[in-house]
């Protein structure tokens, strides 16, 4: 799930990651690491 939102980032099909990944994590109850959370952020540049 998260490469497919990665992938739709890289092309330009959704304006921000972060903001869909906040909505799984509170409103689906999806777990995801701090570290890869900032793992993916850095590689779809939203954070440095």
């Amino acid at each position: 799930m998260l490469g497919g939102l990665r992938d739709a980032k890289e092309q330009s099909l959704i304006p921000a990651f972060a903001p869909l990944l906040d909505r799984l994590e509170k409103e689906a109850e999806f777990w995801i690491s701090p570290s890869l959370r900032n793992i993916i952020l850095k590689a779809t540049g939203e954070i440095s």
